[in-house]
């Protein structure tokens, strides 16, 4: 009988604890409610479509209905939410325990959206500033009507830092141009904001620019070889805050002119193709200023210069060049340092006549241009020809006094036919016809010093001689 009532009471112990877990796990699978209903704060008018995301071990997600009402049926736990309708600032509840029904009511805040792309615009005589600005970004969302615009001038804050440091005089009224001129001088800018039914947005600024800082900037630039320089490109970089940059190009007769530059120190760039440009550093512009300048040609030399040593004839190619107005006039061809002789621009070879066989030569190449001429490309070689004729020939004929001064002298040993001189710049000075004879006297009296070069012609053929001047 004992046993039996032991047995009776294990039983209903067993039932007992399996009631206890059943009832446990039918609480942890239960699902609770979350409901609430969702307005505008400022007009009190219920919000449709807005997003209601809870998010935990699971993520469970509804919208309210046209009524702005919710529900969302979920299991207990922990969870995070957020209330999302887009022109309206984000509502979020974090760390939320759900182990029962819960409602939620929410007042969302409308975002109100600023004008973008604000400008600031003074004409060139500083009398109006034209002022523009876009529409807001979003303006049709949120059911927030834009009314209106506020208008502020920003003044008394350095152009170093942004305009919202400086101070808003409201202007009555919007309008897109304004009257300045009675501002005093100084730095300013403009600020708007967009006025809606409930609010307004933040200020938005225009960049910054200056009244009555400007100062006129005349540079005058030449080509130096009289070129037309309409072409050149003037550039001011400004050192100094608000860091401007303007640019224009020369007229016809190569004039500037730069009407309103805020006053500072600016970097100036003067370019034209085919000549070198000329940069000026921190130059000072606090006043009305005049400058002028002339720009060179890009002087570039041969390329690939060569010496055939087994004809003793030197090879080059033409430059580079990068525009019209730097085209080569001529070459100088010179042979261990002296000026031998000159070609026009477009032969580019030269054969040496009267060198010795086996020995060391340098010879280098210049280019010469209206402006000046380039460095000299060099080839150092070795003759291989032997040119006893030529030796003999060029032997046959001397100069003399040579260094001179006032007078030479040319004899030869055949008979002459013509003479002339070309000074170191490839320009003839002297020239004539010599009637069948073996000896000319030339006035030399008013050669600069220099090296000049000595073609003679006779009855054999041209013979080149080196001369030098000296006074």
């Amino acid at each position: 009988m004992k046993i039996n009532n032991l047995i009776i009471s294990m039983f209903i112990v067993v039932i007992l604890s399996f009631a206890a877990q059943s009832q446990t796990i039918k609480s942890e699978n239960e699902l609770y409610m979350l409901s609430g209903h969702i307005t505008n704060n400022c007009t009190g008018n219920a919000l449709p479509a807005v997003s209601v995301v809870a998010t935990g071990i699971q993520q469970y997600t509804t919208e309210t209905d046209d009524n702005g009402y919710y529900e969302l049926m979920m299991d207990n736990g922990t969870y995070d939410i957020e209330i999302i309708k887009n022109g309206y600032d984000t509502s979020r509840v974090l760390n939320l325990p759900v182990v029962s029904n819960i409602q939620i009511d929410t007042q969302l805040t409308a975002i109100y959206y600023a004008p973008i792309n604000v400008v600031a615009t003074v004409n060139e005589s500083e009398t109006i500033c034209y002022f523009t600005w876009e529409m807001p970004f979003n303006k049709n969302f949120a059911n927030k009507d834009l009314i209106n615009f506020r208008v502020a001038i920003v003044s008394y804050f350095s152009p170093c830092n942004d305009p919202s440091s400086g101070i808003l005089t409201p202007i009555s009224g919007v309008d897109n141009s304004y009257d300045v001129t009675d501002w005093s001088s100084g730095y300013y800018a403009f600020a708007v904001k967009a006025i809606y039914s409930c609010g307004e947005s933040e200020w938005s600024y225009s960049n910054t620019f200056s009244v009555k800082l400007g100062n006129e900037i005349l540079l005058s630039v030449d080509l130096c070889n009289s070129s037309s320089p309409d072409s050149t490109i003037v550039t001011l970089f400004g050192k100094d805050c608000p860091w401007k940059v303007y640019d224009t190009s020369a007229d016809s007769v190569g004039n500037i002119i730069f009407g309103n530059i805020t006053e500072g120190h600016y970097d100036i760039n003067i370019a034209h193709n085919g000549y070198s440009t000329i940069n000026y550093n921190s130059v000072p512009l606090f006043a009305d200023t005049v400058m002028s300048t002339s720009l060179t040609q890009n002087m570039l030399p041969p390329q690939n210069m060569y010496v055939d040593s087994t004809t003793n004839t030197a090879y080059w190619e033409k430059p580079v060049v990068t525009s019209d107005s730097s085209k080569v006039k001529m070459y100088y061809i010179f042979l261990d340092n002296l000026l031998m002789d000159t070609t026009n621009s477009e032969i580019k070879s030269y054969t040496f006549s009267g060198l010795n066989y086996n020995q060391t030569y340098n010879t280098c190449i210049e280019a010469v241009y209206d402006c000046g001429s380039s460095e000299k490309v060099c080839y150092t070689w070795k003759s291989q020809l032997l040119s006893i004729n030529e030796n003999s020939q060029n032997k046959s004929i001397v100069i003399y006094p040579n260094p001179a001064k006032d007078v030479i002298t040319i004899e030869s040993v055949v008979l002459l036919k013509q003479i002339s001189i070309i000074n170191s710049f490839g320009k003839e000075v002297y020239n004539v016809d010599v009637n069948k004879e073996t000896q000319a006297v030339i006035n030399t009296n008013n050669y600069k010093s220099g090296l000049y070069i000595v073609k003679i012609t006779t009855e054999t053929g041209l013979i080149n001689k080196n001369l030098i001047i000296s006074k």
